[in-house]
């Protein structure tokens, strides 16, 4: 699950400005967009620091970005990558496809918002 790409979600959504949710959170934009983006984690107090700059709509939508996204990594059939793994002699051609399956998951996930 990933609360960065789920709040990415959320400010595309919104249509919000880093720079608006910095201000208003107190939180640095460089530390937001590395969040964001998935590349960093954040801190438990930037984290609620950004939970307050929100409104409720912005807020429940963020929440329900993050359900959808662990939902969308609960339904990969682990067994099936089993299977596609035995057919591979080299683990990281695996990693790679069970990478690309997330990634296809939450493209269609985002689809549906």
């Amino acid at each position: 699950m990933n609360f960065g790409l789920a709040f990415n979600d959320t400010i595309n959504h919104f249509s919000l400005k880093v720079t608006e949710i910095a201000q208003k959170s107190a939180v640095h934009r460089s530390v937001i967009n590395r969040f964001k983006k998935g590349s960093q984690p954040i801190k438990t107090d930037n984290m609620e620091k950004l939970v307050e700059s929100l409104d409720d709509k912005e807020f429940i939508f963020w929440i329900a970005r993050i359900v959808d996204y662990r939902h969308a990594i609960k339904a990969i059939d682990v067994n099936a990558l089993k299977e596609i793994a035995e057919c591979f002699e080299e683990k990281e051609v695996v990693r790679e496809l069970a990478s690309i399956a997330i990634a296809l998951l939450l493209k269609v996930e985002k689809r549906r918002i």
